[in-house]
């Protein structure tokens, strides 16, 4: 069925056609008799997008996990676009022997853990468990408030739930 909803959306393809571009399209569908063909098209569309971009309809996507490892302070994770990450859980270490170190981990430069700071004495790793759903908007970054930023080795584990 050729319709002026599919024309609208011709040269891209379900790989880089993004949400907010269904939306734009869609949202000059009327829900009357008339517009039955554009109807149907955009739920096709819409279906077709999910399964490239959600083929789990929300749960983790099989063999999507990774680990990222930063030492001292900055980003961590920033998924690209239309891509969502699961943080599974954050492991810091500090790696000297002098003094404690105090970090801060952050999704788009605000602190997410209940106590902001987390201090970690000299050899030892503290772990917070998460999850936590991330994307390009909020990327997951490490900030060190105190102590040197180049003994510390932070660690997270994610899952992929859409891309």
């Amino acid at each position: 069925m050729r319709t002026e909803i599919r024309n609208q959306l011709k040269s891209q393809n379900f790989n880089t056609l993004e949400a907010s571009s269904i939306k734009q399209v869609g949202g000059v569908v009327f829900p009357d008799d008339l517009s039955v063909d554009d109807q149907l098209a955009l739920r096709q569309i819409v279906d077709a997008w999910q399964a490239v971009h959600v083929p789990s309809l929300g749960s983790p996507i099989a063999q999507s996990g990774i680990t990222v490892t930063k030492d001292g302070a900055g980003e961590l994770l920033e998924p690209a676009t239309n891509t969502v990450y699961q943080i599974q859980a954050i492991s810091m270490t500090n790696n000297g022997s002098a003094a404690p170190v105090v970090a801060n981990p952050q999704l788009n430069g605000v602190s997410f853990i209940s106590s902001d700071q987390t201090t970690i004495a000299p050899d030892t790793t503290v772990a917070i468990k998460g999850p936590w759903n991330i994307d390009k908007n909020l990327p997951m970054s490490i900030v060190v408030a105190s102590g040197a930023a180049s003994d510390l080795a932070t660690t997270i584990w994610a899952l992929k739930l859409s891309q």
